[in-house]
């Protein structure tokens, strides 16, 4: 790999600090080191943050599923009355993507297949971190699908680009972190649902 000099440095190996299936679910600067970090995630929703710098492996972080609270926005709860405003991030959620929020440090997009929920963790600035707010913020519609994540407004915060796949409209979720709450839900265009978004980026930010 190149390093910060721009010269070339042996590959580092890293490994889980627990011998169980993981697979990496996402990349992004957890500790604000400037240096991007690996999530991991086993079968059982458990998460575990490899933190690295230019030496390679710092610390890692486990985190069990249990800690993955979540509380619906107030929007959330509007738009879905009825629906339960309090639970966790289990198996049953998927890391959709990792980015930056307003405070700069990586935190979580989750999506839920089966019903179409999205939600967001953030974790705490302070070392050893944990998950300290985790929100419901909003359920995609039939055929709507998240197609990649960029800061489209400059505000140096991961938003959400999303599209139906049945009218072909695209949208921008303008995020930001903010308790959470989801900002602003802007339609760009409507075009021929045969067009794809062009390498659409979809984890890490």
């Amino acid at each position: 790999m190149m390093t910060a000099a721009g010269t070339f440095a042996p590959l580092t190996t890293v490994e889980p600090s627990h011998a169980l299936k993981w697979t990496v679910a996402g990349v992004g600067d957890f500790d604000k080191n400037g240096y991007s970090d690996l999530l991991l995630r086993d079968a059982s929703g458990n998460l575990e943050v490899i933190y690295l710098g230019p030496a390679g492996a710092l610390a890692t972080l486990d985190i069990t599923a249990k800690e993955l609270r979540y509380t619906a926005t107030s929007a959330y709860e509007q738009a879905n009355p009825g629906k339960p405003f309090l639970g966790i991030f289990d198996a049953q959620w998927q890391v959709v993507g990792v980015g930056t929020f307003l405070n700069g440090y990586a935190g979580i997009i989750w999506t839920n297949p089966a019903t179409g929920d999205v939600g967001l963790s953030q974790f705490s600035p302070v070392m050893p971190q944990r998950p300290i707010s985790g929100a419901l913020i909003a359920t995609l519609r039939s055929g709507g699908s998240i197609q990649g994540f960029g800061d489209y407004n400059g505000d140096e915060a991961i938003d959400i680009l999303y599209r139906d796949v049945y009218t072909g409209e695209i949208g921008i979720w303008y995020l930001g972190w903010m308790g959470g709450r989801l900002l602003r839900a802007r339609t760009l265009d409507r075009r021929d649902a045969r067009y794809v978004l062009a390498a659409p980026r979809r984890i890490g930010f």
